[in-house]
């Protein structure tokens, strides 16, 4: 659909670039902040693109095509094949991952020390059979020193704080303990015995099929992850191979967490 702007003559609507732009990030479930993330700018650009006073360029749109977007159909107009539309838990997902990592870096001074306030999220990460993910809303900040951050090899950028709900990693979190996340950390280490010490697994927030959980994980192959919870009785871990691992979508690995006997 084509629809004629008197008096100034411009195509608005469908027939447009930045209308088939804003009709696909519709149809993925995304805000403009979100979609602009996922394509490397800001939203004003991406509010240019879609009013069509900027042109997107192929940067742009490579990175949005990763994210499903029909880069053929925006410019052109043209589908080879109907897009699937997203279900609400897939756009969910997106929205989950994409927040997080939109985590602002805040400093204060508390007696002379230098604090970084890092976002907690109206969200939680199932330790148990996982719990569907809504839609994400910044809830507060909480201050950390700086110096500790350095520390751990955290930026307080890329860090975001959610809680653990039930009990599948007792005692090692509990419910209702606060998790910190390194949001850059999305992919585990390929596991070699003897490599470091300690907890031989590594702890990370994940996202599998519209639910967002905590768990251990071990990756013992390239192509093979181990997702395992500490309560070894009720649980039982659960095995990913090959094609399977793409449903698992890492948000951040656990770097530390807080525990309070309340």
């Amino acid at each position: 659909m084509v629809v004629n702007c008197q008096p100034c003559g411009r195509d608005v609507g469908m027939g447009t670039v930045g209308a088939r732009l804003k009709e696909e990030r519709e149809r993925l479930g995304l805000s403009q902040i979100a979609f602009a993330d996922l394509g490397g700018v800001k939203k004003h650009a991406q509010i240019n693109y879609e009013s069509d006073r900027r042109k997107p360029d192929s940067s742009y749109l490579s990175l949005i095509s990763k994210e499903g977007a029909d880069v053929l159909y925006i410019l052109t107009g043209k589908r080879v094949d109907a897009p699937r539309n997203p279900t609400r838990t897939e756009a969910q997902m997106r929205q989950t991952a994409t927040d997080i990592r939109r985590s602002l870096d805040q400093t204060i001074s508390i007696d002379g020390s230098d604090y970084a306030t890092v976002a907690r999220f109206d969200v939680e990460a199932a330790a148990g059979d996982g719990a569907t993910v809504g839609y994400v809303e910044n809830a507060e900040r909480i201050a950390f020193r700086r110096a500790w951050l350095d520390r751990i090899g955290v930026k307080p950028k890329n860090a975001a704080l959610l809680r653990a709900r039930g009990s599948s990693m007792e005692p090692l979190i509990w419910d209702g303990d606060l998790l910190m996340i390194d949001t850059t950390m999305t992919e585990p280490r390929l596991y070699r015995r003897g490599r470091w010490k300690g907890h031989q697994d590594e702890i990370f927030v994940l996202e599998l099929d519209g639910d967002l959980r905590v768990k251990s994980v071990r990756r013992p192959e390239e192509d093979k992850v181990v997702i395992s919870s500490e309560n070894h009785v009720r649980y039982e871990p659960e095995v990913y191979q090959g094609d399977e691992i793409s449903r698992l979508r890492f948000v951040g690995k656990v770097v530390w967490w807080g525990h309070t006997a309340v």
